[in-house]
């Protein structure tokens, strides 16, 4: 099983974040003396859990040494402190919402805080996702401006103008909150049918304060993440986090597969949904039926399948893959686009063109000389992948 294949602090940050139950005994075996203190710290930092971890580590009565237990507490607090004002931002959203008689549907953190966790100390995020109606987003975006808050970015207007979000906004006075005001569930030039984006009538509400917000039916919320997991972000970022909500979804409201299957058919979604809920299982006890990853799973050899499993834990977790080429590579063999029904559309197209709007990032040097360069750090990146030494570099 490739939870085991892990170093033992990546196995003690599933372990103690674990949804919907986790084991403080176990929590305690992991928590080993010689454990690396500071890695558990980066990772649970990189991955966004020390709200969730922290608080868990104390409830298993496990002693973090010091300096690291003081910074585990100073880290989470603030983290903490930050997703509670988040939330009072959220409510205030929905507020003015309610008087622009705007209709709100919350996305991804947000919506899974306030269900199936209950709290948004529970499930730590960067922003704030909402859904709007396309007719009704530029109102609600041109009132917030109005209210003070600001671009994240100054550039970007090309980029943003058939995005399916608009562009971001960041609260005033130092909040660090930033806001995603989504026109689409999907972006537009990718391969998933616009049609099938999300049907407001299967969303419920919830009413928050003075004003109300939809969150999506969980074969809707299932498949988004998928979506967003596996085809936005590549398998490469927010790991942990998806292999939490997807087990959290799972157990708090249980999908019907006969919907989920039928909708995952009209977003074109399989692979997506395949590799997600089959990282979700594997990692974090997600319930998902045998029948459901068999009918999902990619026409590939068993062995191809499992050795793209490790690579992606690998890639994700340890960020250890040095050549965008090869993950890109991999990813491909996996998600089989063309199979699926995608095209010619990639995931990376959009970040490219982000890129060269908004100017955040240099792009990947493609010299031959800088490739060769690569060679041996991408030659161990597929080694590990292979062997199941995940997390590991070779002579360390």
């Amino acid at each position: 099983m490739i939870l085991h294949r892990l170093p033992p602090e990546a196995r003690l940050l599933f372990a103690a974040t674990r949804e919907p139950t986790w084991d403080p005994s176990e929590v305690r075996r992991l928590a080993s003396p010689g454990l690396n203190w500071a890695g558990v710290r980066a990772l649970a930092t990189q991955e966004r859990l020390l709200t969730v971890l922290w608080p868990r580590l104390r409830e298993a009565g496990v002693e973090v040494p010091e300096p690291h237990g003081q910074g585990f507490h100073m880290q989470s607090s603030v983290a903490e402190f930050r997703l509670g004002f988040a939330e009072l931002v959220l409510r205030q959203i929905a507020a003015e919402a309610h008087r622009l008689d705007v209709e709100l549907l919350l996305l991804k953190g947000a919506a899974l805080a306030l269900t199936v966790y209950g709290a948004f100390r529970d499930r730590p995020m960067g922003d704030l996702d909402i859904l709007v109606r396309p007719r009704q987003a530029r109102r609600l975006w041109d009132r917030l401006r109005e209210d003070g808050w600001g671009l994240e970015y100054e550039s970007g207007e090309e980029f943003y103008r058939e995005h399916h979000h608009l562009p971001p906004l960041v609260r005033g006075g130092g909040s660090g909150v930033v806001l995603e005001i989504h026109r689409a569930l999907l972006p537009p030039r990718g391969p998933f049918p616009e049609e099938a984006d999300v049907s407001w009538e299967h969303a419920r509400r919830l009413e928050l304060d003075e004003g109300s917000v939809r969150v999506m039916a969980p074969e809707d919320q299932l498949i988004h993440l998928a979506i967003h997991f596996a085809w936005s972000h590549g398998m490469v970022r927010g790991l942990s986090r998806t292999v939490r909500d997807v087990a959290a979804v799972c157990a708090s409201t249980p999908p019907d597969w006969d919907v989920f299957f039928r909708r995952v058919r009209e977003h074109r979604a399989g692979t997506c949904a395949y590799w997600t809920l089959r990282l979700a299982r594997n990692l974090g006890d997600a319930a998902v039926p045998d029948r459901v990853l068999e009918a999902l799973a990619p026409s590939r050899p068993r062995w191809i399948l499992d050795r793209l499993e490790r690579a992606y834990v690998e890639a994700g977790l340890f960020r250890s893959c040095p050549s965008r080429r090869l993950l890109r590579g991999l990813w491909s063999l996996g998600v089989a686009p063309r199979a699926s029904g995608h095209g010619d559309h990639r995931p990376w197209e959009a970040d490219d063109e982000f890129i060269d709007d908004v100017e955040l990032a240099h792009r990947e040097r493609t010299g031959w000389v800088d490739r060769l360069g690569r060679v041996p750090a991408s030659v161990g990146f597929l080694g590990r992948s292979v062997t199941g030494a995940l997390g590991r570099e070779r002579g360390g």
